[in-house]
């Protein structure tokens, strides 16, 4: 993976990340009703077949609340945070 595919990160003085919400970046979401099912992000001007996007997917208790956020698997079968799949391709993952 290329490191140019991952958002810029700005850090404070001993080297932690700031969080600015993802204000910067492209965001894609899923709905299934209100209920939304995943949520990616890429840097800015990402196509949605590029693999550049981290994906999160979300299940739902019976009451409607989220009770799981779980991420797609990578190659060797581990959940990841990555910045290295495709939104189109996302239904397509397997997510733990």
């Amino acid at each position: 993976m290329s490191r140019r595919s991952r958002p810029l990160i700005l850090r404070d003085a001993n080297n932690l990340p700031l969080d600015f919400s993802q204000i910067d970046n492209e965001m894609r979401a899923e709905y299934s009703g209100n209920n939304i099912i995943y949520l990616a992000y890429a840097r800015q001007g990402a196509a949605e077949g590029d693999d550049v996007w981290q994906i999160s997917k979300f299940s739902y208790d019976g009451a409607g609340n989220i009770d799981k956020r779980t991420w797609p698997q990578d190659a060797t079968g581990t959940p990841s945070k990555d910045y290295s799949f495709s939104y189109t391709d996302r239904a397509t993952y397997t997510y733990a």
